[in-house]
């Protein structure tokens, strides 16, 4: 696909996806979890087809509805016990995969790198006292930095991260999009007084970073199974674990932010 038409694509899902998204996360409660639970299935099947082209029904299955049960218990409060089911589901794939002679541990891998962001979401909206506006700083973060590291990325070019990697990944993209991130967290702090300036310009730059790198672990990932995309089910971007690629770090790590911190 010639790359206008991409970047084309890549926009027009953006402003389609995006705005659902920001209304999801004002709205909340078992709605904004049953879009969380859709992702998080959409990202099993991914990350089960990664892995075999074949998608097996004794592998997804399961998977999907431990992430369910586990998406529903969070939305619920109880937040230890959802923690508890997803490392109790992680090592059920992982006996399953053994029986069925697949790839056990990289099943009980994606059952933890798709469970655990998808609780620290659920708390991240509900559990602290601004959760509705933290949320929707944080999608505002993580996709300033994307925007930041493109246009830097691009424009000034240079040397690369980690080609080993993400080929396309270099320091002046790095570097622009945590800045970007720093700037929209200073400004989300002065818009809605949440949290101190500085705070949120902290939050804003770990957040440009672990996106980056959220981005670069699942390239890595990709191109140890010989794979472009996870899957083609957003024009322009690819799959659902594409798109949020970034998103799963850094959701984690402003969860434990805001928990430890309460900034």
């Amino acid at each position: 696909m010639p790359v206008a038409q991409e970047l084309r694509l890549r926009w027009i899902s953006a402003l389609v996806l995006a705005p659902l998204a920001l209304w999801v996360a004002w709205l909340g409660g078992w709605l904004f979890a049953s879009f969380v639970a859709l992702a998080a299935s959409l990202m099993a099947f991914e990350w089960t087809r990664l892995f075999d082209r074949r998608v097996s029904l004794t592998i997804l299955a399961p998977m999907v509805l431990g992430l369910w049960a586990t998406i529903f218990i969070a939305q619920a409060g109880y937040w230890a016990s959802a923690f508890q089911l997803a490392l109790v589901g992680a090592v059920l794939l992982l006996v399953v995969g053994i029986v069925t002679q697949r790839r056990a541990v990289w099943l009980a891998i994606g059952m933890a790198y798709i469970s655990v962001p998808a609780i620290a979401t659920i708390w991240l909206r509900n559990g602290p006292e601004d959760g509705q506006t933290y949320f929707i700083a944080l999608l505002l973060l993580v996709w300033a930095t994307d925007t930041g590291a493109y246009l830097m990325g691009t424009a000034f070019g240079g040397r690369k991260l980690i080609p080993s990697l993400s080929p396309s990944k270099t320091w002046a993209g790095l570097a622009g999009g945590c800045a970007i991130a720093g700037v929209i967290g200073m400004f989300i702090a002065m818009m809605t007084e949440i949290a101190p300036i500085v705070h949120l310009t902290v939050l804003g730059l770990v957040g440009g970073l672990t996106t980056q790198m959220g981005d670069i672990m699942e390239s890595g990932l990709k191109r140890m199974v010989n794979r472009k995309d996870t899957s083609g089910l957003i024009p322009g971007h690819g799959g659902v674990m594409d798109r949020l690629d970034g998103f799963v770090f850094t959701v984690v790590v402003a969860a434990v932010i805001v928990w430890m911190f309460k900034v």
